[in-house]
């Protein structure tokens, strides 16, 4: 035995026990689109902040879809502007033929020219409101493309330590 004067000073407690840890808070992050994984950027064990970058997908496929989109979004544009001069000139014809219809007592144009005209006039209305659909449609698709391209880089949502790393 080795004895010594009482001193004041620091307790220091050791405990020691068996058993699984279990964290306090887990979140499972995975990824909406599928692809190609370009990049991991963490590993197990990894002290992650929020924002930090997890993962990457490779984003060449998806840039292609959305400049598909685009492209299709700029064709829908141009149909509607082709679309209204259509409708421009079927209702200056239009016009035309009642105006003459009126100025000859009915004589000229015949009733099936002038049901013709009115006819093209709507066909041409109709389709300048199935243009504006398909712009309207092609500007979903792109904005689903983009969205899609955010979502191919994983971020941590919380501070803490990877658990599991499955890739």
């Amino acid at each position: 035995y080795q004895t010594q004067e009482a001193r004041r000073g620091d307790l220091t407690v050791m405990v020691t026990a068996t058993g699984n840890l279990q964290p306090t808070n887990q979140v499972d992050v995975g990824i909406e689109v599928s692809g190609t994984v370009a990049s991991v950027e963490v590993d197990y064990n990894d002290t992650v902040q929020v924002g930090q970058v997890l993962a990457r997908l490779d984003t060449s496929r998806l840039e292609s879809q959305a400049r598909k989109a685009e492209a299709s979004l700029d064709a829908a544009r141009a149909r509607v502007a082709q679309m209204q001069a259509t409708l421009t000139e079927t209702s200056a014809t239009l016009a035309r033929l009642r105006g003459m219809h009126q100025k000859t007592g009915g004589k000229i144009p015949s009733q099936q020219e002038l049901d013709t005209a009115e006819a093209t006039f709507k066909r041409a209305q109709t389709e300048v409101t199935s243009a504006q659909a398909a712009v309207a449609e092609s500007a979903a698709t792109l904005k689903m493309a983009q969205t899609d391209l955010t979502k191919a880089v994983i971020h941590s949502p919380i501070n803490g330590i990877v658990l599991v790393r499955s890739v």
